[in-house]
C-alpha cells in the first residue's frame, strides 16, 4: 500500500510558513506551540551568556524557511511575555534535558528581575555594516521605548533635523497635526519650518524648550517612518542619555 506524509506526521492548524509579530501575537498562546531543538537551545545559552557579559549582540543567520523568525520571535516572549506563560512553556518543552533547561530557566528570570530590555530586528539582509546598522539598531531601540512608554530623547546632530525638515516642508505639519495630542512642545502655534529652526536654535536651558522640542520633532518624523542616519559617537551619546534616564 503506498504511504503518504500524512502517514508520518501532521501540520498543526494554524501553521503559519513565514512567523511574524502580528501572527504570533494573534492570541497570548500563540507561542507556545513552539518546539525547541538542539539548536534553540545553543541560541538561548548564548544569547544569556551575551547578557551577563554585556559587550556582545547575537546574530541568528541562516537560509529562507528555516524558522529564525519565529525563533527570535519566541526569544523575545521568553523575556517580555507573563512568567506563568514562560514558565508553562519550560515545563512543557525539556530543552535538551532537565539540567540545561534548568539552568537556562533560572538565569532568564534572573535577567528578567534585571529588566533587560529586549530590542528585536527582522529581515536585516542587505543592511549595511555603518549606516544602514545604526538606523536599523535606532529604529530598534525606539520602538521597544515606545512599547513601554519609556523615554526617547533626541539625537544632538541639529543640522541634520533641521536639513530634513526642510525636505519635509508642509508635510511635516500635516504630520505633527495627526499625533497633536502626544507632542508636549510643538503646538500649533509654529507651522512654518522657519518658525520651527528658529525656536530649535534658540538659547535654552537643558530642561525647557527646544530640547524637548527637539524630541517633539524626531516622534513626528517617526511616525512618517523617518529615522535620521546617525554616526557612532553620536549614536553612543543617545544610548547613554536612555541608560541615564531608565537608571
Amino acid at each position: 500500500m503506498m504511504k503518504h506524509y500524512n502517514d508520518y506526521f501532521t501540520v498543526a492548524a494554524d501553521y503559519c510558513p513565514v512567523m511574524t509579530s502580528a501572527e504570533i501575537n494573534k492570541t497570548p498562546e500563540r507561542w507556545l506551540g513552539f518546539h525547541p531543538h538542539i539548536e534553540f537551545e545553543n541560541i538561548c545559552k548564548t544569547m544569556l551568556s551575551v547578557l551577563l557579559r554585556g559587550d556582545r549582540s547575537l546574530w541568528i543567520t541562516g537560509n529562507f524557511g528555516t524558522g529564525k523568525s519565529n525563533a527570535a520571535l519566541v526569544l523575545q516572549k521568553l523575556f517580555v511575555d507573563d512568567e506563568s506563560r514562560v514558565r508553562q512553556w519550560f515545563q512543557t518543552y525539556d530543552l535538551k534535558g532537565l539540567t540545561d533547561r534548568a539552568d537556562i530557566e533560572k538565569v532568564l528570570f534572573s535577567c528578567r528581575k534585571d529588566g533587560t530590555l529586549v530590542v528585536y530586528d527582522f529581515n536585516a539582509a542587505g543592511v549595511g555594516p555603518n549606516e544602514d546598522l545604526l538606523v536599523r539598531l535606532e529604529k530598534g531601540i525606539t520602538a521597544a521605548l515606545r512599547e513601554r512608554d519609556m523615554y526617547i530623547p533626541a539625537h544632538s546632530n541639529l543640522d541634520s533635523v533641521v536639513a530634513r525638515l526642510r525636505r519635509e516642508g508642509s508635510h511635516f505639519f500635516a504630520t505633527r497635526d495627526t499625533i497633536q495630542s502626544q507632542l508636549a512642545y510643538l503646538n500649533a502655534e509654529i507651522n512654518t519650518i522657519d518658525q520651527l529652526v528658529d525656536a530649535l536654535n534658540k538659547e535654552h536651558v537643558a530642561t525647557e524648550a527646544p530640547s524637548y522640542l527637539l524630541d517633539d520633532v524626531q516622534k513626528v518624523l517617526h511616525k512618517d517612518n523617518i529615522f535620521l542616519d546617525v554616526n557612532v559617537p553620536t549614536f553612543r551619546v543617545w544610548l547613554k542619555k536612555i541608560l541615564v534616564k531608565i537608571i
